[in-house]
C-alpha cells in the first residue's frame, strides 16, 4: 500500500497520541474521597456519596443508599456537589435553601465545641468560656425534608466562679410547594439563663424561595407571620416590671445564604428574625465548615442573640463564638 508522507505522519500522530487519550479519559472524573456528590446516570437515576476510585472504564461510588457500586464511565452523565452538605449543630439558626435529597436519606450529627461568650450583664468582669454540646437528626426526601436539633451550652465566667447555661431545641421543616416555592415552618424552644430567660418558643411560618442559584451560591428568603412567646426569671419580672415577658402574633422573616469555598469548605449565613407587638427578636449564625474525612469536620461558628425586650442590666445582645468537631454519618 502507497501512502504519501504526509498520510504516514498523520497516521503516526494518531498513534501516538491514543496513549494520551486514553489518560485523558481515565482522569476525567477527579477523586475527592471527602466530597459529596451527586452521581447522575444516562437512565436518569440519581446516587448521592462520594467517588473512592476510578479506572479507565468504571468509577467506584459509595452511595448513600445502596453501598459500594461500580458504574461504567459510559453511563455517567454528571457528577455535581451535592447541596448544603455542611451544617454545624452549634448554630443558632440552621442552614436551608437547598435542593432536597433525590431520594430518602437520614442524616446524623454529634458537634462538640468550645465557646466563647460576650459579656452578658453590664460591667461583669473576666472572660466567659464554655463548651457546647449539639446533635441533629435530618430526614430528607425529594418533596420535602425535617431536622431535628439539640444544642446544650455552659458557661463559666473567670475569674468569678459564677457559671450559667442555656439549652435549645429547634425543628425546621419545608415542602416544595411547586418549581420555585417551598413551605417553610421553624420551631424553636430555649431557656437562656445568661438572658434571664427561663422559657422563649418561637414559631415562623414562611412560603420563600431561592433567589439565586449558581455552582458556588444559594440564596433562599422566605417571609411569613411568626408567633413568639418569652417568660423571664422572677427576678427579671421584678426588675422590669414585668416587661420582659411577651405572648403574640406578628411577622417573620428567615434568610439563608451559603457559599460554597471548595468542595470540602463552605460559609454560611443564617437569620430568623420576628416582631411581636413591637418587640424585635432575631438570631443569626455564620459559620464556616471543613470536612476533614468522609465522616468528620469542623465548624467555627458565630452565634448572635438580639432581644429589644431586655432590660438593664441584661444586655440586649449576646454573641458567640464556638469551634465545634463534628461527626456525621
Amino acid at each position: 500500500m502507497n501512502t504519501s508522507p504526509a498520510s504516514r505522519a498523520a497516521w503516526f500522530a494518531a498513534l501516538l497520541s491514543l496513549p494520551a487519550a486514553q489518560r485523558a479519559q481515565a482522569q476525567a472524573l477527579p477523586v475527592d474521597t471527602a466530597a459529596v456528590v451527586v452521581l447522575r446516570l444516562e437512565d436518569g437515576s440519581i446516587l448521592r456519596g462520594r467517588v473512592t476510585s476510578q479506572t479507565a472504564d468504571s468509577v467506584i461510588f459509595l452511595s448513600e443508599a445502596v453501598g459500594r457500586v461500580a458504574v461504567a464511565r459510559s453511563a455517567v452523565t454528571a457528577i455535581t456537589a451535592a447541596e448544603n452538605d455542611a451544617k454545624s449543630a452549634l448554630a443558632t439558626v440552621p442552614t436551608l435553601g437547598g435542593d432536597n435529597a433525590p431520594s430518602v436519606r437520614w442524616s446524623r450529627r454529634l458537634e462538640v465545641g468550645y465557646q466563647y461568650m460576650s459579656e452578658v450583664a453590664r460591667d461583669e468582669v473576666g472572660a466567659v468560656i464554655g463548651g457546647s454540646v449539639g446533635v441533629s437528626l435530618e430526614r430528607s426526601s425529594p418533596k420535602s425534608s425535617v431536622t431535628v436539633g439539640l444544642q446544650v451550652n455552659y458557661q463559666r465566667q473567670n475569674p468569678n466562679p459564677a457559671a450559667s447555661d442555656d439549652q435549645m431545641v429547634n425543628i425546621t421543616a419545608n415542602r416544595l410547594l411547586s418549581a420555585n416555592y417551598r413551605l417553610v415552618l421553624q420551631t424553636v424552644a430555649e431557656r437562656n439563663r445568661p438572658q434571664e430567660i427561663d422559657a422563649r418558643f418561637t414559631q415562623h411560618v414562611g412560603v420563600g424561595r431561592v433567589l439565586v442559584r449558581t455552582n458556588r451560591v444559594r440564596l433562599f428568603v422566605a417571609p411569613g407571620a411568626a408567633f413568639a412567646y418569652a417568660n423571664a426569671t422572677e427576678e427579671a419580672e421584678l426588675a422590669s416590671n414585668g416587661a420582659v415577658t411577651v405572648s403574640g402574633v406578628g411577622g417573620g422573616f428567615y434568610e439563608s445564604l451559603s457559599l460554597k469555598i471548595s468542595p470540602t469548605i463552605q460559609l454560611s449565613q443564617n437569620l430568623l428574625w420576628t416582631e411581636i407587638s413591637g418587640r424585635r427578636q432575631h438570631a443569626s449564625s455564620i459559620t464556616l465548615s471543613g470536612q476533614l474525612s468522609a465522616h468528620l469536620g469542623m465548624n467555627v461558628v458565630y452565634n448572635r442573640r438580639y432581644d429589644s425586650g431586655l432590660v438593664d442590666p441584661i444586655r440586649p445582645t449576646f454573641n458567640k463564638v464556638m469551634i465545634g468537631l463534628q461527626l456525621q454519618r
